[in-house]
């Protein structure tokens, strides 16, 4: 306890700052709500927390023909900007 009673005291005066519960609280609430680890979260904009590949800034992919269209950059549109478009 003292050794970290210690650390904490260290890492104020080197301007570290420290966290309040809270903030450990919802910042290890921010890990667990995300279920795919992706680093998004629904409250983030993650589409799918389901799928890592589907989440804001993903780039748009075209897909196979007979697969359903898929959004991965949850942005509402479908393959707009995908990076494997071929143009004719």
């Amino acid at each position: 306890m003292l050794a970290l009673r210690r650390f904490l005291c260290v890492s104020v005066l080197l301007g570290m700052g420290c966290k309040t519960d809270r903030e450990l609280y919802d910042d290890r609430l921010k890990a667990l709500s995300d279920q795919d680890g992706d680093g998004y979260r629904p409250e983030d904009g993650d589409c799918n927390d389901n799928d890592p590949s589907i989440h804001p800034g993903m780039e748009e992919v075209c897909g196979e023909p007979n697969q359903a269209p898929v959004d991965e950059n949850c942005d509402g549109q479908i393959n707009l900007d995908a990076i494997d478009i071929q143009v004719w």
